[in-house]
């Protein structure tokens, strides 16, 4: 499961053997974990709720802000937009994001 509460793994140089801590990693997990459920969508808008109610996600994301964040950072990552509607205010969770038309070309069925 993806905490936002847990420490970044740490992981060790090979040429000098020092300990470096990146805070990156478990925001590459989220990465990751959405990449294909988001790209699949293909342009249709969804909110977080529906990200994180979805099956595949079920007991692999903790419902707290902070995973929340991360998140909302994976998706910008992803070249996700969102609208800000100044006149209704709404939650962070029901923000629409709009996912990327991608075509997609599967590696297996391009080189068979």
């Amino acid at each position: 499961m993806i905490s936002a509460k847990r420490k970044p793994t740490v992981q060790y140089t090979k040429e000098c053997g020092l300990k470096i801590v990146t805070v990156n990693n478990i925001q590459q997990e989220v990465i990751n974990l959405i990449r294909e459920w988001v790209f699949n969508r293909d342009g249709e808008p969804f909110c977080m709720n529906d990200l994180f109610n979805a099956p595949e996600f079920a007991g692999k994301l903790n419902k707290n802000i902070r995973t929340m964040l991360l998140v909302d950072r994976a998706l910008i990552t992803l070249h996700c937009t969102f609208k800000r509607d100044e006149e209704n205010a709404v939650t962070f969770s029901e923000l629409l994001y709009t996912p990327p038309k991608i075509k997609r070309i599967l590696r297996d069925e391009l080189y068979s």
